[in-house]
């Protein structure tokens, strides 16, 4: 945990417009803290950059402190080394698209299809608008040892969690059975937008969303239904909208 210093209330200058020194804190009226944190964002922003464009290897200290416009004693005042700065870009992208999946998952409703649809439309578009952050994840992990044991782990939380989900609309499915559901889920679709990544992007983010939706919904039925087919049902609608 890097240190973060707070401003006391004694120490805010009268001439916030001015570069003035105020108990060795704010300058121009921005403080201390906040000037750490802006540049703890902008080295994060640009590994992440760096490594979408040259892959994890392509990381040194000399492009990423050009890249995110500081001096290199910035980078170690906030991380040990460039493994260490790797790791935060990785859970940064990783806590981003987890807070992106959960609010669309809360907001789409109590039904299963409308949460299984909310999650894969989330992760789809994260692919589509943060490419360089789903490379990361998805793709560029590989590349290092403690980012590829952050993705299985990444993975294994997203579908634990969506395990719950599942759980409460088959509240009698034996607890394995609903997690096998889930990794299947969030692991093909993972696998999906990997290969998107990769280039196999032949289907709109619309249909690709759709289309998964509709297979899980089976898969579910499949696994952990209740014998009425009311899944695959409301997945087979979906594909004909």
């Amino acid at each position: 945990m890097w240190k973060r210093l707070i401003p006391d209330e004694d120490d805010i200058g009268k001439h916030a417009c001015q570069d003035v020194v105020v108990g060795n804190r704010i300058y121009g009226g921005v403080s201390a803290a906040s000037r750490e944190a802006d540049r703890q964002s902008r080295l994060i922003d640009a590994a992440v950059r760096l490594i979408g464009r040259e892959g994890i290897h392509g990381l040194t200290v000399r492009k990423v402190v050009a890249e995110a416009g500081v001096s290199p004693r910035y980078l170690y005042d906030s991380f040990t080394d460039l493994g260490d700065l790797r790791t935060r870009a990785f859970d940064t992208a990783a806590e981003s698209i987890a807070d992106d999946a959960l609010r669309s998952i809360g907001r789409a409703g109590p039904e299963l299809d409308a949460q299984l649809g909310a999650l894969i439309r989330t992760l789809v578009a994260f692919t589509e608008d943060q490419p360089d952050r789903a490379r990361l994840l998805l793709v560029d992990s590989y590349g290092d040892p403690d980012l590829a044991e952050r993705r299985l782990a990444m993975t294994a939380t997203f579908a634990e969690g969506f395990a719950v989900y599942i759980a409460g609309h088959f509240p009698t499915a034996a607890a394995d059975t609903v997690l096998l559901a889930a990794r299947l889920i969030v692991g093909g679709t993972s696998e999906v937008c990997t290969a998107r990544l990769l280039g196999d992007g032949h289907r709109s983010a619309e249909d690709l969303s759709a289309e998964l939706t509709a297979a899980y919904l089976g898969v579910v039925d499949a696994l952990v239904g209740d014998g009425t087919g009311e899944a695959t049902r409301r997945g087979r609608a979906l594909r004909r909208r």
